[in-house]
C-alpha cells in the first residue's frame, strides 16, 4: 500500500522541484500544499496523510504553531529547513518531531528519512547530528572549564580521584601514595564537600557529567 506524504513550503520553486523528485518513487503518493507566508498557520488545513513535510525557517520561532497542529493531528513530521540551529533543534524535539533534515543534503539522505519516518523511526541528517554533537562538546567544555578551577582540588585531591575513578579502596590510596588511611579519609571528605556529593558513585557521575578531567 502506497503512502501519502504532503509538502508544506513557503517557497513555491523548491516546492515544484522536490516533488518532483518524491513523485518519481512508486513507494508512496505525494500531495504538494505551498503555503503563502501571510497566511495564518491555523488556517492551514492539514490533510490526514501518513507523513507531513514542513519547510521552517532559520530561527523556527514562525513556525511553532503550524508544528504543533501538525502533531496535535497524530501525524509524522519531517522537518526541512535551510539551516539547523542548536536552539531550533531543542525546540522541535520538545514537540516530538521524527525528523530533521537540511535543504543541503542529498535526496538519498532525504529518501532514507522518508522511509525511516514512515516505517516508525527518526531520522536526523548527518550534518545535523553533527551540528548537535559540536555544539554539546563545546557546551560541555565551558562548562568544564567553569567547574574545575571553581572546585578548587588540591594537587592531592587529584591524586585521589584518579585512584578512586580506578577502584581503588581507601587502604590501596594510602599504600600508593604512602599516606595513612586516615589521612585519605580526611581527603575524601574534603573531595565530597568541594563537589557537593554524598558518595563516590555520585562523585564519578558528577565528574563524568561535567567532563572533569584531573
Amino acid at each position: 500500500m502506497n503512502k501519502s506524504i504532503a509538502l508544506i513550503n513557503n517557497q513555491t520553486l523548491l516546492a515544484e522541484g522536490l516533488l518532483s523528485l518524491l513523485n518519481t518513487e512508486s513507494s508512496f503518493n505525494t500531495l504538494n500544499i505551498v503555503r503563502n507566508e501571510n497566511v495564518n498557520y491555523l488556517d492551514v488545513e492539514v490533510p490526514k496523510v501518513d507523513l507531513i513535510i514542513v519547510e521552517i525557517n532559520m530561527q523556527c520561532i514562525d513556525d511553532l504553531d503550524l508544528l504543533r497542529l501538525i502533531r496535535s493531528r497524530q501525524i509524522p513530521v519531517l522537518i526541512f529547513s535551510k539551516k539547523c540551529t542548536f536552539e531550533c533543534f531543542q525546540k522541535i524535539m520538545k514537540m516530538g518531531i521524527q525528523g530533521y533534515v537540511t535543504q543541503n543534503c542529498s535526496y538519498s539522505e532525504l529518501r532514507e528519512g522518508i522511509s525511516t519516518i514512515l516505517n516508525g523511526g527518526t531520522f536526523y541528517s548527518k550534518n545535523v547530528v553533527d551540528m548537535v554533537n559540536e555544539t554539546n562538546k563545546i557546551k560541555k567544555g565551558v562548562l568544564r572549564d567553569k567547574v574545575v578551577p571553581a572546585l578548587k582540588i588540591s594537587k592531592r585531591e587529584r591524586e585521589i580521584i584518579r585512584l578512586i575513578r580506578k577502584g581503588y579502596q581507601s587502604k590501596q590510596i594510602g599504600e600508593v601514595l604512602e599516606i595513612s588511611v586516615r589521612t585519605v579519609g580526611k581527603h575524601r571528605e574534603n573531595i565530597m564537600r568541594k563537589c557537593n556529593v554524598g558518595n563516590v558513585t555520585e562523585l564519578i557521575y558528577f565528574l563524568e557529567k561535567h567532563d572533569v578531567t584531573l
